[in-house]
């Protein structure tokens, strides 16, 4: 049942960085895609579903800005043509699109990205899924928590959490697809093999952040937590981005904060 009283505000960012001219990261707000450098927040009254996500465009990988966009955009006419897929669902149908889009589209073949999506009901509930490297944080009065695990190679190894497979496949990738869980643009990669999954409620002055991993390069959980200090959100996303920024922002950095009133 709809909560007419319940409302969302989100504050966003991407941003290419101070080392690339390209924007590998590409985000998704209630507007649609953005992939150009810029800023945004909105105040909705929360009466349909909502979809936020960012998508991270594989470097190395051919067309990665493409990639991201594509497969953002790929998330919201698979939302609009089958509403009702349950998260786990919708990976074998992305895939079957990303095959769809490399034949149509040269340049995607073989190219990979990364995905964290929240989808908000109406009733207040949240969807928290993703395959990769970028995360999501709640944030609560006793502080900053991350909800999500890195699938990266290097952050697998360091933790020790997940057998890894070193070797190439019957479609000919090695680390990029089985090792960093990405979604591939390929007729012969399959879906990622894993996405974490959660559900979560956001209660009055809590926050669901979602970063990609050009954030995660310089911030550490507790310089992250930090930024968030302050009351008002579009300050605490400033502050985000002014500490990325000041630490070098070696890659493409994105943050969506996502608050429920």
């Amino acid at each position: 049942m709809t909560n007419q009283n319940l409302s969302v505000h989100y504050v966003a960012f991407t941003h290419s960085g101070k080392q690339h001219h390209q924007n590998q990261d590409a985000i998704l707000l209630p507007e649609g895609v953005q992939q150009q450098a810029g800023s945004w927040q909105k105040q909705l009254t929360l009466d349909s579903r909502l979809r936020f996500a960012i998508a991270d465009g594989a470097g190395g990988l051919p067309s990665a800005d493409k990639a991201s966009r594509s497969l953002l955009q790929a998330l919201v006419q698979l939302d609009i043509d089958k509403p009702d897929l349950a998260p786990r669902s919708r990976l074998l149908p992305l895939h079957h699109r990303f095959s769809n889009a490399c034949k149509q589209n040269k340049a995607l073949t073989n190219a990979g990205a990364t995905l964290i999506t929240a989808e908000i009901a109406p009733d207040g509930q949240i969807a928290l899924w993703h395959a990769g490297d970028s995360r999501g944080y709640h944030l609560k009065a006793d502080g900053l928590h991350r909800l999500t695990e890195d699938h990266t190679l290097a952050y697998t190894l360091k933790r020790g959490s997940r057998s890894v497979k070193v070797g190439k496949g019957n479609s000919g990738y090695s680390l990029g697809e089985a090792l960093d869980n990405l979604f591939i643009y390929a007729p012969e990669a399959s879906e990622p093999d894993y996405i974490g999954l959660q559900w979560l409620r956001l209660l009055p002055g809590e926050v669901l952040l979602l970063v990609s991993d050009g954030v995660t390069l310089h911030l550490s959980d507790a310089d992250l937590a930090a930024c968030l200090s302050d009351e008002d959100l579009a300050t605490k996303v400033h502050q985000v981005f002014e500490a990325v920024m000041n630490a070098g922002a070696e890659d493409n950095l994105s943050v969506i904060a996502i608050a429920l009133n």
